[in-house]
């Protein structure tokens, strides 16, 4: 278990029950998945600063809901793109030095860190699949036919990850299909 962090992923001077230390605390692992350009996360202006920001709010959520004394509060942020929190960061080195030493050193910390990495890479990759694939298969009311829906052309225009920004359709624009 690694030692607590505080939101801005330093060494927090987190309270402990007597007679314990923080390796015998419970684990608050919150998983999320954020995406810098949604609106809440467009003022994050650098790589990282999206999972930082969610970082904060993920402290400010549970804040009071736990005992700092008895459990230690890991945000596991990850961004679409690919980057990862700082507390991500540090509780994937933990888990992998444990996996390491339960191993008896049979498997190196460095083993495990890109196995972790590649669990984390793979996870990310479904997810967005799965947003892709919902955002393509929805349709549009036909205006031929009543009752009748068709598949929404230009559903791609919706998903930040197969435009430009320049090109993402929201209310403001009137997005047409590219030419050539």
């Amino acid at each position: 278990m690694p030692d607590p962090l505080d939101a801005q992923g330093k060494k927090a001077n987190a309270p402990v029950q007597p007679g314990s230390s923080h390796s015998e605390k419970g684990l608050l692992l919150d998983i999320s998945l954020t995406d810098e350009q949604r609106k809440d996360f467009r003022k994050a202006t650098a790589p990282g600063k999206a999972a930082e920001q969610r970082t904060k709010e993920k402290f400010t959520h549970y804040k009071g809901k736990y005992s700092p004394s008895r459990y230690s509060l890991f945000p596991f942020v990850a961004e679409f793109d690919g980057l990862l929190g700082k507390h991500a960061h540090v509780f994937m080195a933990a888990a992998a030095d444990r996996q390491s030493e339960i191993s008896e050193e049979a498997w190196l910390r460095s083993e495990c860190i890109r196995n972790w990495r590649q669990s984390v890479s793979l996870a990310l990759q479904e997810i967005i699949s799965v947003t892709v694939l919902r955002t393509m298969s929805r349709t549009v009311p036909s205006a031929a036919a009543e009752n009748q829906a068709q598949p929404d052309l230009l559903a791609y225009t919706r998903v930040r990850l197969l435009c430009p920004a320049n090109h993402v359709h929201t209310p403001d624009n009137d997005v047409s299909m590219p030419t050539g």
